[in-house]
C-alpha cells in the first residue's frame, strides 16, 4: 500500500473537475501539490470517506490508474483498498 493524503473534494466548477483530490506529496494543502482525482462511483466503495470527512486525511491506498479523457489533474485513479491513518 502507498501512503497518500486526501486533501479534500475538488469543488471547482469545470467540466472535468470533481472528485476527491489525492496527493502522494507531503503537502496537505488543496491545489498546491500535484494531485489525482478519485471519483467514487454511485454505490461504489467509499472506504468511509465522504464530503463530511475532516480533511486532510492521511491514508494508505492501493489503486490503479483509470483511462479518462476528461480530468483536471495529473489523472484519475480508482482506489481498491484504503486505510485511514489520521485526519486533520
Amino acid at each position: 500500500m502507498r501512503t497518500a493524503i486526501i486533501t479534500g473534494f475538488d469543488a471547482r466548477r469545470c467540466l472535468c473537475c470533481g472528485g476527491f483530490m489525492v496527493t502522494f506529496s507531503d503537502n496537505p494543502t488543496p491545489y498546491e501539490a500535484d494531485y489525482y482525482q478519485w471519483r467514487i462511483a454511485h454505490n461504489g466503495p467509499n472506504f468511509g470517506v465522504s464530503h463530511a470527512s475532516q480533511f486532510p486525511l492521511k491514508v494508505k491506498i492501493n489503486y490503479q490508474f483509470k483511462e479518462s479523457d476528461c480530468v483536471a489533474s495529473e489523472g484519475e485513479i480508482e482506489i481498491t483498498e484504503l486505510e485511514i491513518l489520521a485526519n486533520g
